[in-house]
């Protein structure tokens, strides 16, 4: 239903921008876009309230008779507005409201037959969708994908319909599951609903930043909603007349006078796109009328002379959460002209909010995920370097909207975000990492091992900060690790976990309370690998066409090795050929690492994957080439068994392991930092045990050269059993080094099998 019902509204945006601009030529384009969003979110709110019977059925198909079609149906908005006392249809001034009417709509010229068009295919047969059981989910997704798009003016003045830069950067709109938005509100504001009274629960507000088409804003209210009808419900239906009313088939509903009093006190929202206000604004709206009737609303009414629904300006609001006013004052700003102020939308939290309202007791949303470097805009870039410490480096605006939301938050509210998981160790994150220490509790972190957005490539992670002022940076967190697509319990068992790092360095957390014994046991026995090696970047070429697949001629021909051609203790043969030549390297093109026996480490990878290169092999920029500097009495046979072990690749996961499904990184740092096992040089035991093992890792790598290409026959069934037997004896040789009891070693296998 989402994807058809998307096709249409997209059909009636292309119908009515065409139209509208070829009829009003003076509209500015943003006012086009306006003009047709409120024109659709209109004719959408009250056709669902016909199937709900809050309207007369076929008022609307009524218009296809007879013509002068949009002022008719500007007669059935104004009608709306006296009924509804909504935003959405606000075309007269009135005292208390805070935004001007729409005073764009009732001078628009549109023309019978798009009018038309669209309003005879909301109706059967040429409609298969009953309005009244569309969900508020269904709504937002199909929203979230149609605010994807704006609405461009051609020098002629003629309407081009447009991904919008942010969105195609970005790869795509992605709505946020239901159950991700459940999970996150559950564990902010309903852990802040926990204890409290109704009258205490009042003064409860609830942000999103961020809000899109509001799916986190929608079910944060509908948890509020549940929740005091649940409370009058114990409390007894009888004591609350006002609140509750008896709905067919025996249920108990809140009056609409009730869900509009929990929605002005409870939710607000801001987002940078005035569509997406707009959206929001409906969704909201139809929820207060949700299970509504016309005769349920005329019941209630009778004893409550008042419009239905609320006007949700100061509640709802538009500008760039990120950006204050300040940033017009720079010198080179203050002579823009309207698009660049347009673009911007400074928003004045001060003024927009009172100062009672400025702390909010939870923060919820999806923040943009897209870096502020790809959108080419540096003055946005500047101003959010001076202004937030997240801002370093490549400015990826969910870490500012990490920061900005916690700056929002109360002290002991909640935030609760969903966002990429790069927070986690990326080094340029790392003022971030310390900001989130400093002024929270970090509660919970939610990292998926599955695509949570539907055809999105993103890795994600959610989060639960509570506000602090002088949290402890060592308190207790609960890591979370989700496998399985669409669980809404998101994981079964949730072990209490120790936050290790000091805020200068990347976040992590260990699986287990023995885990974290066992890593704290490994350094003293061992020294770093980087104390007497370093891991060389591979050669980046200016153009990668200097490569050749055939053999160039020449004496500056080498042969050079990609990722693709490392595995575990194999290196395929080179296929491709370089011209060393100085101006053709950018990088990463010393002769004297490629011309030395070395480790050669794959760049991606849920953990090293290693294996010997010879001299003479050149090696490109997807491979790190690990090679001696210090004088050392280790072979690098023996530190290529140490990396390729079965407890390395245990301990890269529970330290250094990016938590990314696509692509992860193994990075120089986390390298040059994995334990190599002391070897006492007087002792012959373990001088006995370093040769032996590079004796094993000198027989594995001639079993993978004699595996070559895999196949079903028995003799390479039989060399594979040969191969594991080895395996097995290198993984046992190296647990011997560092001193492993057989309960550590359990520790190790049943975690990487």
């Amino acid at each position: 239903m989402d994807a058809a019902f998307l096709r249409d509204i997209e059909s009636w945006r292309d119908l009515l921008a065409r139209n509208i601009a070829l009829r009003n030529p003076r509209l500015s384009q943003r006012d086009l876009n306006l003009a047709v969003q409120s024109t659709i979110d209109r004719i959408i709110f009250l056709r669902i309230c016909e199937d709900r019977s809050i309207e007369d059925y076929g008022r609307l198909r009524a218009l296809l008779s007879g013509t002068n079609v949009y002022d008719r149906l500007l007669d059935l908005f104004r009608h709306a507005d006296d009924r509804y006392n909504s935003g959405l249809f606000h075309f007269k001034k009135e005292r208390g409201r805070p935004e001007p009417p729409d005073e764009l709509a009732p001078t628009l010229a549109i023309d019978d037959k798009v009018l038309k068009e669209i309003l005879g295919g909301l109706y059967y047969p040429e409609s298969p969708y009953e309005f009244s059981v569309l969900p508020a989910d269904i709504l937002g997704q199909v929203y979230e994908q149609f605010l994807g798009k704006v609405i461009r003016l051609t020098a002629g003045h003629q309407a081009r319909v447009e991904d919008k830069p942010e969105v195609k950067k970005a790869g795509g709109v992605y709505y946020t599951p239901t159950y991700i938005v459940d999970y996150i509100v559950k564990n902010t504001g309903g852990k802040l609903l926990e204890g409290k009274t109704p009258k205490q629960v009042s003064k409860l507000r609830v942000l999103d930043p961020a809000c899109g088409s509001g799916s986190f804003l929608i079910g944060a209210y509908q948890y509020i909603l549940d929740w005091h009808r649940d409370r009058y419900v114990e409390d007894g239906p009888g004591k609350h007349p006002k609140d509750l009313y008896g709905a067919p088939g025996g249920d108990w509903r809140l009056t609409t006078a009730e869900r509009k009093r929990i929605l002005l006190n409870n939710i607000f929202g801001v987002d940078i796109d005035p569509q997406a206000v707009e959206v929001t604004k409906l969704s909201l709206l139809l929820k207060v009328l949700e299970g509504e009737t016309g005769e349920t609303l005329r019941r209630q009414h009778s004893f409550i002379p008042d419009r239905a629904l609320p006007d949700l300006a100061s509640n709802i609001k538009c500008g760039n959460s990120l950006v204050g006013p300040d940033f017009y004052l720079a010198a080179s700003l203050l002579d823009r002209d309207v698009a660049c102020h347009d673009r911007v939308n400074a928003f004045d939290w001060a003024t927009e909010f009172p100062e009672n309202m400025r702390a909010f007791h939870a923060v919820v949303g999806n923040p943009p995920y897209v870096l502020l470097q790809v959108l080419d805009q540096p003055d946005v870039f500047e101003y959010l370097g001076r202004r937030y410490s997240a801002a370093r480096y490549k400015v990826a605006t969910y870490q500012v909207f990490i920061e900005k939301g916690l700056r929002l938050t109360a002290t002991g509210g909640y935030l609760g975000f969903i966002t990429p998981n790069s927070f986690l160790r990326n080094k340029h994150a790392r003022s971030l990492r310390r900001f989130m220490l400093a002024n929270s509790e970090i509660v919970e972190l939610q990292l998926f091992g599955y695509p949570v957005f539907k055809g999105a490539s993103v890795d994600t992670a959610t989060m639960i900060l509570r506000r602090r002022n002088c949290p402890s940076q060592h308190h207790a967190v609960q890591v979370f690790e989700s496998a399985a697509l669409g669980s809404r319990q998101l994981r079964g068992s949730i072990p209490q976990r120790t936050w290790a790092e000091h805020p200068e360095e990347e976040f992590g957390a260990t699986s287990s309370a023995a885990a974290a014994n066992l890593l704290t046991k490994l350094p003293s026995r061992s020294v770093l690998l980087g104390s007497f090696a370093t891991a060389y970047f591979g050669i980046q070429t200016h153009n990668r066409a200097t490569c050749g697949r055939s053999k160039p001629s020449g004496h500056d021909c080498r042969p050079v090795v990609d990722g693709v051609n490392i595995s575990r203790y194999h290196l395929a043969p080179p296929c491709e050929y370089l011209h060393y030549r100085p101006a053709a390297i950018k990088s990463g093109g010393k002769r004297v690492v490629h011309e030395s026996d070395r480790i050669g480490v794959r760049q991606i990878g849920e953990s090293p994957v290693a294996t010997f290169i010879p001299g003479g092999v050149y090696a490109l920029n997807t491979i790190y080439n690990i090679f001696f500097v210090k004088p050392t009495s280790y072979s690098l046979l023996f530190v290529l068994g140490v990396i390729s072990s079965r407890l390395v690749r245990w301990y890269w996961r529970e330290c250094f392991f990016d938590h990314k499904r696509t692509f992860p990184k193994i990075k120089k740092k986390p390298l040059l930092s994995i334990p190599i096992p002391i070897v006492h040089w007087d002792r012959v035991t373990d001088r006995a045990r370093h040769d032996r093992l590079g004796g094993l890792v000198r027989a594995m790598l001639a079993l993978k050269e004699e595996a070559g290409p895999q196949s079903a026959n028995h003799a390479d069934v039989a060399l594979d059993r040969r191969v594991s037997a080895l395996d097995r004896e290198i993984d046992q040789l190296v647990y011997e080094l560092y001193g492993l009891t057989d309960k550590e070693i359990r520790i190790v296998e049943e975690a990487v099998p």
